[in-house]
């Protein structure tokens, strides 16, 4: 009985050896590098880097650099994937790269990225000395022709706009006062 039972015990433990060397568990990846700029070789952070299933283009993983413009991805699964990697004002890199099972870690080096130079045609900057509001100490003057928001519309609904100014009732107030006089081109309106 004893031999039965010992003869069991190590036919369970072959076949537990046996398919679990068939099926060996899923190794996990780390996977790095470093972005840098490719004219002046200044390292470069916060940059995006993904990699997608080369299959299906599927997104796996993603990470952004850090301050030194390095970056890892850990625990991802060997296959053939696409590596990209985008900053604004830098052209996109783009690299296809086969992650294996014979190295737990990855380097990928230093990779450059290709500033994209944008010139500009023509830069016009236009000011204006007028805001359309001026202050003295008796009145303040409201110019609408400056304002682009009123175009089109009545005078009431360009006085319920401005700052301070309320309409109830049927009076015009400013900041809750209605003994105010509204002039219209220098003459009273009968809004008053």
């Amino acid at each position: 009985m004893k031999n039965y039972q010992c003869i069991l015990t190590l036919l369970c433990l072959f076949t537990f050896l046996t398919i679990s060397n068939a099926y060996p568990q899923d190794k996990k990846i780390s996977l790095s590098g470093q972005v840098k700029d490719a004219r002046n070789k200044l390292t470069l952070p916060y940059a995006n880097i993904i990699i997608k299933k080369a299959s299906d283009a599927k997104f796996s993983d993603g990470t952004i650099s850090d301050e030194q413009g390095r970056f890892v991805m850990k625990d991802v699964n060997p296959g053939n994937y696409q590596l990209q990697i985008s900053l604004v004002g830098y052209l996109p890199f783009q690299k296809d790269i086969t992650i294996g099972t014979l190295s737990p870690f990855i380097d990928l080096g230093i990779v450059e990225l290709i500033e994209a130079a944008q010139t500009l045609q023509t830069v016009n900057i236009e000011g204006s000395n007028k805001d359309g509001l001026s202050t003295k100490l008796d009145k303040k003057t409201f110019d609408l022709s400056k304002n682009t928001s009123q175009l089109g519309g009545s005078v009431l609904q360009a006085m319920q706009n401005l700052p301070g100014i309320s309409i109830q009732d049927g009076k015009v107030q400013l900041r809750g006062n209605n003994k105010i006089a509204v002039l219209i081109d220098g003459k009273q309106n009968a809004i008053t």
